[in-house]
């Protein structure tokens, strides 16, 4: 029986220019996965810049965080915490924002797209 190893480590380059560093370590139902874009482009016309971060375990939640940006002829950024309740359980998953341990709310900020703002906020209960 053939396996294939879910853990990966590497650079995944541009098709136009820059790349991405990519991580990702899965231990059964938890693991976490991050990507670092430096320049990052396919097209030529629009360029990434900034990180992406999953961390997440089936019992206890999923956090994913980023500040990345977007710009060429498209503009845009995405600069938000997402913090989700345990996958498993009684309860329904739902996004959290009570105080972390930083103290900012689990889950806070923003992304733009071409000039529209969609606050995470707005998602609260």
């Amino acid at each position: 029986m053939d396996s294939v190893n879910p853990n990966i480590e590497g650079k995944i380059a541009g098709k136009h220019s820059g790349y991405m560093n990519y991580f990702r370590n899965v231990t059964g139902y938890s693991g976490k996965t991050e990507a670092q874009y430096v320049n990052f482009s396919d097209n030529g016309e629009n360029f990434y810049n900034g990180y992406e971060k999953n961390h997440y375990n089936a019992a206890e939640g999923c956090r994913y965080e980023t500040d990345l940006q977007l710009t060429g002829s498209n503009q845009g950024e995405m600069i938000f915490r997402a913090t989700f309740s345990a996958l498993l359980g009684p309860e329904p998953v739902r996004l959290l924002f009570d105080t972390d341990a930083d103290g900012k709310p689990k889950s806070y900020r923003s992304a733009t797209f071409n000039g529209i703002t969609l606050n995470i906020a707005d998602l609260l209960e």
